[in-house]
């Protein structure tokens, strides 16, 4: 037979056209199941990954419950810090300075208006904590400063007595706060005149509440959203020894930020004042713009966590270790000092019939374990199941 016929060379063609469409269709179902696969594994992960979530809030509802302040399970509540990533507990502004570090905060001692941004200031976004929590000179310091110098009549001392609050560093820029504005611009420019080649700037009370939050907004932000809705809402009261900071959140709506929610007050005028922070904190809850966190207190599903001083007044022994919360029992706040722990006393103990849960942070930055930085602990959450070989193609579903 010719194969060079007409009605051979006419099935050569048909044949060609065969290879080609089957060629296409095998390309095309490839794609197919290329696209279903990814479509399946996409799936499988986000479900592995809320199922990790639901495994984590379990876990951290159950941590938030009272438990004992051991050491024993301090370093077991650490452990699992580490594997769920979490971050600074510390409440205090300063750690707050490198999230932020172009943003003009920072007032001079003649400043009507900020100014200075955190990096001119020698700021970054890796600056230490040791570092940060070294700017900050309060009115504890400023107090021991100024007897030195106009009680004593010993500026070496005082001059030592700064360089002592760096730790080592070469940084000599302090950044004040105690009191309202006009009082630490002041002190400042007392400061300033008594030692020119240090720089002394000062930080509003206002701003320094809202940074007392924003250094430790992560992990008040997860205690609530961890808790299954027994928390809906957190308060920080950060009480120094002239002022108070209050500022709050909510587990959905995040950090409250319209006029009214957030408060720094002056609860003493001088440190041998009687305190107002009762008056001050009953003032706060009672604005309106407050309404929502009140109706939570109210409800019993407001978490309260203390800073600064007061931590130290109810007991550095009932804080936490690490990067998390500590539940404070009622028995423990019990056992504070009557008169050192009068504040907190009310508010944990006596406010709405002792309703609000009680939590203390950290009293010190505690860096993160080094295999967590290296990277050889993931963070729960983060890990991708091997799904091509758990889910060879072709198995069926």
């Amino acid at each position: 037979m010719n194969v060079n016929t007409p009605r051979c060379s006419e099935m050569n063609s048909e044949n060609a056209g065969l290879e080609i469409r089957r060629a296409r269709l095998q390309a095309e179902h490839a794609r197919t199941q290329a696209a279903y696969w990814q479509w399946r594994n996409s799936e499988l992960q986000l479900r592995h990954a809320q199922q990790v979530k639901e495994i984590q809030d379990a876990v951290m509802r159950l941590c938030a419950c009272e438990s004992p302040a051991d050491q024993a399970w301090a370093e077991h509540r650490n452990a699992l810090a580490v594997l769920f990533a979490q971050s600074n507990t510390y409440c205090t502004w300063s750690l707050a300075l490198s999230a932020r570090p172009d943003e003009k905060i920072i007032y001079l001692a003649s400043d009507s208006t900020p100014t200075v941004t955190p990096r001119m200031l020698g700021v970054t976004e890796g600056s230490s904590p040791t570092f940060l929590k070294a700017l900050d000179l309060g009115g504890r310091d400023q107090r021991e400063i100024a007897s030195l110098l106009h009680e004593k009549n010993d500026k070496a001392a005082a001059e030592k007595f700064l360089v002592s609050n760096k730790k080592g560093d070469a940084s000599r820029v302090y950044i004040l706060t105690g009191g309202l504005l006009e009082t630490r611009q002041r002190s400042a420019a007392l400061l300033q005149k008594a030692f020119p080649s240090f720089q002394l700037v000062v930080i509003a009370p206002e701003t320094e509440g809202r940074y007392t939050l924003l250094s430790a907004e992560t992990e008040l932000h997860r205690l609530a959203l961890s808790s299954g809705g027994t928390i809906t809402h957190v308060l920080l009261l950060a009480k120094g020894s002239t002022d108070i900071h209050m500022a709050w959140l909510a587990a959905h709506s995040g950090t409250a930020t319209g006029a009214g929610t957030a408060a720094t007050d002056v609860h003493k005028a001088e440190r041998a004042d009687p305190s107002k922070a009762k008056d001050c904190f009953h003032a706060f809850m009672a604005t309106p713009a407050n309404a929502k966190l009140a109706a939570a207190a109210e409800a019993g599903t407001c978490a309260v966590v203390f800073a600064g001083a007061s931590v130290h007044a109810i007991g550095k022994q009932y804080a936490a270790l690490g990067h998390y919360f500590r539940r404070l029992s009622k028995a423990e706040l019990a056992t504070s000092d009557v008169g050192t722990a009068d504040f907190e006393r009310h508010v944990g103990l006596e406010y709405l019939g002792g309703k609000l849960q009680v939590f203390l942070g950290a009293t010190v930055h505690k860096s993160l374990p080094s295999e967590l930085r290296s990277g050889t602990i993931p963070p729960m959450g983060t890990r991708r199941p091997q799904l091509e070989a758990e889910l060879p193609a072709g198995t069926a579903i």
